[in-house]
């Protein structure tokens, strides 16, 4: 047996402590701690079995307590049952790039963190399994994967907002069109295709305000069909809605087309002519007179002729557009009183007759 000295007694055990984490570690000598590196778990979590107590040899420490000691410590941090993770990480970079060729949006973005990351774990499998002399890289390719995956996850909620703001906008410009295509239709009247009361009252006032601007005025031609209510009962309702679908086309041919028809209510309608004075629109009333009185209106077997009283009007400075409808619609009156079928003239001073 070795003499040894009291001091080369105390330092005869050395406790060492190893985690079985990567790089954790604790060096104890003479039961006292001398360092450590490393961050435990807590010991109430998991027995890691990491304390081993062994004795020391007599050589190992000199006659003044000097303590010669080397440790070689290898940390594997893979076992040989977790080497089927090589597959997956040959086959998720094989499917990434199959993504990338179909044109995937995101595949360019996590390709790149998903490549660095296979290369940390190959890194570290080096390490492990072939003892490579390099430092552990796989805590970067968690990160590196991470971030490709909130890029992509931010260019996906980006995308889905640009789509949404696009349908919104689509959606959006779709019911503002179909709005437009019902403020339009409102103003239409549906048998004729002519615009109805409240549109020939917009476009009259809007021509109102033009000539205001530019110191033209406008005339109003007010129509009825003669004896329609004879007609009707005659004929039927069903032969009297197509004569007024006739007489409407032919107000459409005969027209300019700055010029405004309208089917004013009933069997009556109304003409607005800009930029005409009173004789013109006479003129034109007298055109439109002739002919429906020349047409022959044919419905089924029914073949008839119709005749039209008209009233005419030019608005007056300052005037509102239903005193000069008011004076047509005199006009009008007038004409029927004296024999329908004529063109009567409406004015401040009274009326002319024209035919």
């Amino acid at each position: 047996m070795v003499d040894i000295s009291p001091e080369q007694a105390s330092a005869q055990q050395l406790g060492l402590q190893i985690g079985k984490v990567m790089n954790a570690y604790e060096l104890y000598a003479g039961g006292e701690l001398l360092g450590r590196v490393g961050k435990f778990p807590p010991l109430a979590e998991i027995d890691y079995d990491r304390k081993k107590v062994f004795a020391l040899p007599a050589v190992a420490i000199g006659e003044d307590g000097s303590l010669y000691l080397a440790i070689r410590i290898h940390i594997q941090s893979l076992g040989y049952w977790q080497l089927w993770i090589l597959p997956v990480l040959v086959l998720a970079p094989l499917l990434m790039l199959r993504k990338l060729q179909q044109g995937h949006s995101e595949a360019k973005t996590l390709i790149v963190g998903l490549l660095i990351f296979v290369v940390t774990c190959i890194n570290d499998l080096l390490i492990d399994f072939v003892g490579a002399e390099t430092s552990s890289l796989v805590p970067y390719g968690f990160v590196a994967i991470v971030l490709a995956m909130s890029i992509s996850l931010a260019n996906r909620f980006t995308a889905s907002i640009s789509e949404l703001e696009a349908e919104v906008a689509g959606r959006t410009f779709a019911l503002s069109a179909a709005n437009k295509s019902l403020a339009e239709a409102a103003k239409i009247d549906p048998l004729t295709g002519l615009y109805n009361r409240r549109g020939f009252i917009e476009e009259a006032e809007t021509e109102i305000k033009r000539g205001f601007r530019n110191g033209r005025g406008f005339s109003v031609i007010l129509c009825d069909v003669d004896n329609f209510k004879k007609f009707n009962d005659q004929f039927g309702h069903a032969c009297g809605d197509h004569a007024l679908m006739q007489v409407s086309e032919i107000l459409r041919n005969r027209l300019r087309d700055v010029d405004r028809a309208a089917r004013w209510g009933g069997e009556e309608f109304i003409v607005l002519l800009p930029e005409t004075n009173s004789e013109g629109a006479a003129a034109v009333a007298e055109k439109l007179r002739v002919s429906i009185a020349d047409n022959r209106f044919e419905f089924q077997s029914i073949r008839q002729r119709i005749t039209m009283t008209l009233g005419v009007a030019e608005h007056r400075p300052g005037e509102t557009l239903d005193a000069c409808i008011a004076r047509a619609d005199q006009a009008l009156y007038n004409g029927k009183e004296s024999g329908r079928k004529k063109v009567t003239l409406g004015s401040y001073k009274g009326l002319s007759l024209i035919s």
